[in-house]
């Protein structure tokens, strides 16, 4: 989410970010249900790659200077369990500010059809954040 929405954006991290979410979307399901599947975590390791990738070309903006202040603080903190926790709120303000990109990036985490609306921020930050617990 982050690398698509900032002002360093650009088509490749764009078409990253969402491969991302579709190889996401299709097997982390699948490895949760069976975690010795294979295929599943190979998919997820590639999707992580890519979201290195994404990340390199399109950088990172508040979800992750905001996580590195609560890890820090406190230093049993998961990297990835205080981005979760972050992710939704910063998903719903920035993304009146870059609804297409967002909506298009995102749409195959979300069940809702989303129409790349700046008022469909609370729509997808809660359907974000079940998804997350």
């Amino acid at each position: 989410m982050e690398s698509v929405s900032t002002p360093a954006a650009n088509p490749f991290s764009v078409m990253l970010g969402r491969k991302v979410y579709e190889i996401v979307a299709k097997y982390l399901p699948m490895a949760i249900a069976d975690p010795k599947n294979i295929e599943a975590r190979y998919w997820l390791f590639y999707a992580s790659a890519l979201a290195g990738m994404c990340f390199d070309s399109g950088l990172l903006h508040l979800t992750h200077a905001l996580e590195h202040c609560l890890s820090a603080a406190s230093p049993n903190l998961a990297h990835g369990l205080g981005l979760a926790v972050l992710q939704p709120t910063i998903l719903r303000k920035c993304y009146p500010h870059v609804s297409m990109t967002l909506a298009y990036v995102m749409q195959p985490l979300i069940k809702t059809q989303l129409k790349g609306v700046p008022e469909e921020a609370d729509v997808i930050s809660k359907e974000y954040e079940g998804k997350i617990k």
